[in-house]
Formats: structure tokens, C-alpha cells, sequence
């Protein structure tokens, strides 16, 4: 069950275990939530949506059931995704939304950048070509962490000259490869005279893996059965110290944590009942371009506080929509009680489940259905 909370917001790092299930009067804080619009997902409109991607005519059978679907493709969710190329995704995409910058450019311009295109990475250039990639996690890392001035750093100090690049000829198939293997978000797209001609992303992917999942032979998303809870336990989560703030601390204390832990969000507490969540992006918007301190501006003042939230019970498809359709990078998983949302206190909170999480998942899946 996928559910939008107005007040309480809930985000995790994860734990194996199914939530404990407890009597609704036990629960002192549980609260009625909203169903959100976003989990339906017509097949017709995936069939449509997929082929016109493929630059196919859109099968003609009207589609009266979901059984309908797994005869009209006899083809693997790897399969499917070898036969769309990264062209294709760049030709609908466009290139205005990779920025590439040289090395000798300082740290807030490239930040300004990311806010304004609302992207969370951009290309490190030398002499023209790419060399590297700067994201959002690294400017927590290595300057504000640190103590250093974005203005006064140039990239060329802050960037790894390592990069993982796929050329207009790739396939989507060989690009997941590449994102579940080194558990990266972004491959700059680079021409044949390597220069920067786009940016893929995880998200592209996912679009196009729930179009692919759902017509896929083996996956068939529409009735698979696999949930978020075998998510965690395939990848091999583990349990980690809870990451949780007050709303009156401090966003350095914030930052502090996502980064001992290696997340992108930590959530928010009023007293013990959860009250929202900070990302980085949270902070690259809210914090650092409206020039407000770090040590002296509360979490309460730059966190969300209107946060979707799913069951671990749910089907991994649905989920993979939630996130696709609503843009989502993080969807914290929370016990549901019948039509309650368990969120009395921070305890019950389970785990967050990412984009790249579910990417990861269904790929390795397909691979074990070959």
C-alpha cells in the first residue's frame, strides 16, 4: 500500500524483518493516511507507451485483461532492454539537461547549475572532454564536511578522474549492467569524438524498465509477486544505527549523519514522533543556495514534511510506478494496519527503499529467470 502523510514523514536505512503486528489502540500516534493517485498504470498504456519508444506502431488487439499481456511478448526484460539503444532515450530527452563543466570552474558554479536544471550530478571536464563526475553527495563530503568554500574550490579539487561513460550505440541493457554492477546513478553519454552529448540516468532506466517489466515474459509486473521486503533481503541489507534528528538540531548535525552512514536523507523527529525528512537535495536548494548556515539553521526550517510512504508488503511493480510516475528517489517503508500508518514512534520505521534499490532488484531477477 503506497500512501501520502501530511505531517509525519518517515525515512529509514533498513531492517530484514517484517514489522511486528500490533492492535491499532496500541498505537497512540497511528493517524489515517491518503491512497495515492499514483499507482495505477494501465496496460494498454504501457503497451502504447513502449512501443511508440521503440519507434513501433502500437499493437492494434484492444487489451481487455491482464492476461492478455503475457501473449503479446515473447521476450525477457533483458531482451526487451537490448533492443532499445541509448539514442533512442537521447533523442526524446534531449540535451539540456546534462551540464558539463571544466576543472578550473569553482564548486558553487557547478552547484548553481545542478539547482537550477534540478539535477544531482555534472560532468568535470578537461580540454573539452570528460574526465569526471561531481555529484550532490560530494559536495556534503568534501566541502561543506570540511569546512571549505564552494566559491574559492576549484573542481579539479574535488573531482575523482574516474568515469564510467556509454556511447549512442549502448544498449539499455548494457547501461543497467553497468549501474547495478558499480552501484552508480549516472553515465555521461559520449560521442564517437568523445565529447559529452547527454547523461543517462537511473531514472531513465527504471521508465523504461516498468514499460519492459510489464510486457517482459518473465517478469510480468503486473502480477509478480515480489515485494519491497524481498528487495532488502536479495540485495542483502542489513540493519545500521538508527539516522534521526530533532527538528531543533542543526543541519550540520544532519549532514553529520548522512554522511557517517552513506545515505542521501536522514529523518526528522518531534520528540519521538516522526515529522518529516532531509535529503540532499533538501539541502542544495533550502540550505546552500539561500545562503543560510549550516550550524544555525534548524532541520524544522528546510525539511519535507509531505512524504509518501510505502508498505514492505507491497508488489515491487506498484512500488516501481509509485517512483517512476512521482519522481521519486526514496520511498520510506512503514507498517500499514489495515488503512493506518503505523508512525506512532520512530521505532517502527523500517527502511527506505531507493530508486537504484528496485533497478538493482529486477535486474538481477531477470538474470535469474534467464
Amino acid at each position: 500500500m503506497i500512501n501520502t502523510i501530511k505531517g509525519n514523514g518517515f525515512l529509514f536505512r533498513s531492517t530484514r524483518s517484517m514489522p511486528r503486528q500490533v492492535g491499532l489502540s496500541s498505537v497512540p500516534h497511528s493517524r489515517s493516511f491518503f491512497v495515492s493517485s499514483l499507482c495505477k498504470y494501465g496496460e494498454k498504456e504501457t503497451l502504447n507507451k513502449f512501443n511508440s519508444e521503440l519507434n513501433v506502431s502500437p499493437l492494434k488487439e484492444t487489451l481487455d485483461s491482464k492476461d492478455k499481456i503475457q501473449g503479446k511478448s515473447e521476450k525477457t526484460l533483458h531482451q526487451l532492454l537490448q533492443s532499445v539503444a541509448v539514442s533512442k532515450m537521447l533523442d526524446k530527452k534531449g540535451k539540456n539537461t546534462v551540464v558539463i563543466l571544466d576543472e578550473g570552474e569553482s564548486v558553487y558554479s557547478a552547484v548553481k547549475s545542478m539547482s537550477d536544471k534540478d539535477i544531482g550530478a555534472i560532468v568535470v571536464s578537461v580540454k573539452g572532454k570528460p574526465r569526471g563526475i561531481f555529484t550532490e553527495r560530494d559536495y556534503m563530503k568534501k566541502l561543506i564536511l570540511k569546512g571549505r568554500s564552494s566559491k574559492n574550490t576549484p573542481l579539479r579539487d574535488v573531482t575523482e578522474y574516474s568515469l564510467s561513460t556509454v556511447t549512442p550505440e549502448t544498449t539499455l541493457d548494457q547501461c543497467a549492467e553497468l549501474m547495478v554492477k558499480k552501484i552508480i546513478r549516472h553515465l555521461p553519454i559520449v560521442g564517437t569524438d568523445g565529447t559529452l552529448v547527454g547523461m543517462m540516468s537511473v531514472r531513465d532506466i527504471a521508465e523504461h524498465m516498468v514499460n519492459a517489466g510489464f510486457l517482459s515474459k518473465d517478469l510480468q509486473l503486473h502480477k509478480n509477486p515480489s515485494t519491497v521486503e524481498d528487495v532488502f533481503n536479495k540485495l542483502g541489507r542489513v540493519s545500521s544505527e538508527e539516522c534521526f534528528v530533532q527538528e531543533s538540531d542543526s543541519v550540520l548535525k544532519a549532514l553529520e549523519l548522512m554522511d557517517k552512514h552513506s545515505i542521501g536523507a536522514v529523518f526528522v523527529l518531534n520528540g519521538q514522533t516522526l515529522s518529516g525528512i532531509f535529503t540532499e537535495r533538501d539541502y542544495l536548494h533550502r540550505v546552500r543556495l539561500q545562503e543560510k548556515e549550516s550550524r544555525s539553521t534548524d532541520v524544522s526550517q528546510v525539511m519535507t514534511s509531505k512524504v509518501v510512504v510505502i508498505s514492505p508488503a507491497e508488489q515491487i511493480g506498484k512500488c516501481l510506478d509509485v517512483m517512476v510516475k512521482g519522481r521519486f528517489r526514496h520511498l520510506p517503508v512503514v507498517p500499514m494496519i489495515g488503512d493506518q500508518v503505523d508512525c506512532g514512534e520512530y521505532r517502527t520505521v523500517l527502511g527506505i527503499i531507493t530508486l537504484l534499490d528496485v533497478v538493482r532488484f529486477l535486474y538481477r531477477l531477470g538474470q535469474d529467470n534467464q
